[in-house]
């Protein structure tokens, strides 16, 4: 890929639009399952072409669109996944009674997940961590 202009790139990513969009949206939502989604991707990568393309147009349009539209979808469908486990746990790690064996022992009611995925209890003393196992329900 050599630098072209602005122009010269706003050209290409127009001609692969009239060429390439169903492709590459069929691609997409193949990956996601999602016409919405592969929808939402698929024009995010046709605006990202604008101005990845005016340091070169790839040898192949079409195919760069497919890649990166699938592989952007791909990361929004991990990162939900991601959202939803941790919610699921957070949700399940509230408000129950637990013994954690580590730093002497001590009892409190959990409160939820930090944003590293620790449980945190909440105990006489206030707010604590637990950084490792040792913990077991009492309910």
């Amino acid at each position: 890929m050599s630098s072209v202009g602005v122009a010269a790139a706003a050209a290409a990513v127009a001609d692969a639009h009239r060429h390439e969009w169903a492709f590459v949206l069929a691609a997409t939502v193949r990956v996601t399952r999602d016409i919405d989604l592969a929808e939402e991707c698929v024009q995010a990568d046709y605006a990202q072409a604008l101005t990845s393309w005016a340091d070169g147009i790839p040898a192949r349009p079409g195919a760069w669109l497919t890649t990166v539209a699938r592989r952007r979808a791909l990361d929004l469908l991990r990162r939900e996944s991601v959202l939803r486990r941790f919610q699921e746990r957070s949700s399940f790690a509230q408000g129950r009674r637990v013994r954690v064996e580590e730093d002497g022992g001590y009892e409190g009611l959990t409160a939820g997940l930090d944003a590293r995925g620790f449980l945190q209890v909440e105990t006489v003393k206030g707010l604590r961590t637990v950084l490792s196992g040792g913990v077991r329900g009492m309910d």
